[in-house]
């Protein structure tokens, strides 16, 4: 028979990973967007905010890190910038 999901108030966090509350894993956040489960001990999960927030941050990492990446190759440095003669 399978445990109730326990809720958890404060996720625990270690160099950036979840620590699974039943059996001290440290998960990432694909673990848990693939399996909602601990797939080392079956512990559910509970979403609320602090997962949300959690699963979140490396997707909006991934786009600022993008994003930046975009912004500097959308702007050339002068140095590559090739002036006319015309003026």
């Amino acid at each position: 028979m399978k445990k109730p999901p326990r809720k958890m108030k404060n996720l625990q966090l270690k160099e950036g990973r979840i620590i699974c509350p039943s059996c001290g894993e440290l998960l990432s956040h694909h673990d848990i967007e693939s399996y909602a489960r601990c797939p080392f001990c079956d512990h559910q999960f509970v979403f609320n905010g602090e997962m949300e927030d959690f699963l979140l941050r490396s997707v909006i990492e991934n786009w600022s890190q993008s994003n930046l990446a975009g912004q500097t190759q959308q702007f050339p440095s002068e140095q590559d910038v090739k002036h006319s003669n015309w003026i």
